[in-house]
């Protein structure tokens, strides 16, 4: 009896970045066909068609997850009928393709055996996503012979259920372990890289960016150089970041510092990339003076509007280029794409931009 092969996945990432992830989706993977997007509250899904060796898919940068498109499943009704469809059609689903493709993935440790399951449920159904659960972990012991188990390798199943449709899937991607560093993730870093178009002659200024995100900027962008600041209160100051440690690439060190007073000489770095939490506004007056007239930044604003206001009332000498809406760790965020201008050239119509009604 033949297997069935899987040709269709998934990726998830930042909800506002798609275009980007798409971009470079296309850009290493060319053969990639269908591609679509679907927006979500807490992250988007990129679905796309991949005939070649799907080990390939898990160097996708920019993405929390790669998975296997397992089942998508429509018609689902709010009560009692629609988890049991759900329940047949992950009954009827030819496993031994899934797990012949995870192992071409993640090798011969994995235990294809147990596995883990989230379920998400959105919507006015009227069962929780906890009866799902339960359901389909009997699915899965009955027809298909699996067992519950935790840790990175096992199975990692996920089922989602939004409106009228679900969506079963299993992950490629190695499980992310939860950790407690600070700042802006890799996932983030690497888009807004691809937006800068970051080049390895850049000498780049990354603040408020965790270990995982300093990484990611030096091996898919290696700049000439890369300071990674981190903030003097930080958990991360503690011990893991200190002053001066080697980070990695052709020219990298770490530093601790305070947002408002920065160890960087005037105009040496040519892009800025950082987070500006809410309440923090007033370091801008300090990073106007990092990149020279001509340089650029990707910084990621909590309050867009005391963003532009803190510009505008110390009159910075920025131009944005653009502001993008994104969602961060479920929270609404807004990336500012920003130009060094020189000081005679500033005019403050350059920081207009209109902003939802909802927009803080």
């Amino acid at each position: 009896m033949s297997t069935a092969k899987i040709f269709r996945f998934y990726a998830t990432t930042i909800p506002g970045l798609e275009e980007v992830v798409v971009e470079a989706l296309k850009e290493r993977f060319p053969e990639v066909k269908d591609v679509r997007v679907e927006g979500g509250k807490r992250h988007s899904r990129i679905f796309f068609g991949y005939q070649r060796s799907p080990r390939q898919l898990l160097e996708l940068r920019g993405v929390f997850g790669v998975f296997a498109l397992l089942s998508e499943i429509a018609r689902v009704t709010v009560g009692q009928p629609g988890l049991e469809r759900i329940c047949q059609e992950v009954e009827k689903i030819d496993l031994d393709g899934a797990f012949n493709l995870v192992r071409g993935c993640r090798g011969e440790q994995l235990d294809i055996s147990r596995f883990q399951l989230s379920v998400t449920v959105q919507g006015a159904h009227r069962f929780s996503s906890g009866e799902l659960s339960r359901g389909i972990h009997g699915v899965l012991a009955r027809s298909h012979g699996l067992k519950p188990g935790s840790g990175g390798e096992v199975l990692h199943l996920h089922l989602s259920v939004t409106g009228k449709k679900a969506l079963f899937g299993l992950r490629l991607t190695p499980a992310t372990r939860a950790h407690s560093w600070e700042g802006m993730g890799p996932e983030l870093a690497f888009c807004l890289g691809r937006v800068l178009d970051l080049q390895e002659r850049d000498a780049l200024f990354c603040f408020r960016c965790n270990v995982l995100a300093i990484r990611e900027i030096v091996r898919s962008f290696n700049p000439e150089l890369l300071i990674g600041g981190v903030e003097k209160s930080s958990k991360q100051g503690k011990g893991k970041m200190d002053s001066g440690e080697t980070i990695g690439g052709r020219g990298g060190v770490r530093v601790v510092a305070r947002g408002e007073e920065l160890p960087i000489l005037n105009g040496r770095l040519s892009c800025l990339i950082a987070a500006l939490p809410a309440g923090k506004e007033g370091e801008l007056w300090e990073w106007a003076r990092i990149p020279p007239p001509g340089g650029v930044g990707a910084l990621v604003a909590a309050s867009p509007k005391r963003f532009v206001g803190e510009l505008k009332s110390r009159s910075l000498p920025f131009e944005i280029m653009a502001g993008l809406p994104i969602v961060q760790d479920g929270r609404q965020r807004t990336v500012f794409i920003i130009e060094r201008l020189e000081e005679e050239d500033f005019d403050p119509d350059l920081l207009r931009i209109d902003f939802p009604d909802d927009a803080e």
